[in-house]
């Protein structure tokens, strides 16, 4: 049964009962750090961090509903960015990719994925790759897909058991 309580009134008729249901899963995840991008078919994607994983959906203009929401990465997993183009498959074919920090301190690295459109609708993954693989800091990542399909992301690089300045590194590449 669900609880109820009384509330104290000034007036008779003026009483009211106030219901408590409780809400599950209301609360049980800790969601952050959200982005958003559009492809080049016009479908919206999103990805998040919830709870040490990246996380991504996308949006079904048709019934108004996020889809498929999965986890991309294993733990540790943290501020994602996401970046669309026409070209980004062989300089040719449509896709998605997001890039996240995986690890904390100077064990922190850059991964990405990398989808394309399925048959039928939906997306399918690419397992994660490493990006960089150091004894340094790899954190707030960008990415960008350029008309020509190459990618580039940027990240700050530095050391995190030292006194040390930040740096921005770049990468770019074909997929």
């Amino acid at each position: 049964t669900v609880p109820q309580f009384t509330l104290g009134y000034n007036a008779p008729g003026d009483a009211g009962i106030i219901y408590i249901q409780p809400l599950g899963g209301i609360g049980s995840n800790n969601d952050s750090s959200a982005a958003l991008d559009r492809d080049a078919n016009g479908i919206t994607h999103m990805v998040w961090s919830r709870d040490g994983l990246v996380w991504h959906a996308w949006f079904d203009t048709s019934t108004g509903q996020w889809k498929d929401a999965q986890a991309l990465a294993e733990g540790d997993s943290y501020g994602p960015a996401i970046a669309s183009g026409d070209k980004l498959f062989d300089s040719a074919t449509a896709g998605t990719i997001v890039a996240w920090q995986q690890g904390k301190g100077n064990d922190a690295e850059i991964w990405y994925a990398v989808a394309r459109a399925k048959a039928g609708g939906g997306f399918e993954w690419s397992a994660p790759r490493q990006l960089t693989n150091d004894n340094t800091m790899d954190a707030a990542v960008q990415i960008i897909v350029g008309d020509n399909g190459l990618v580039m992301i940027t990240h700050l690089k530095s050391d995190g058991e030292i006194q040390d300045d930040t740096d921005i590194y770049y990468d770019i590449f074909g997929l």
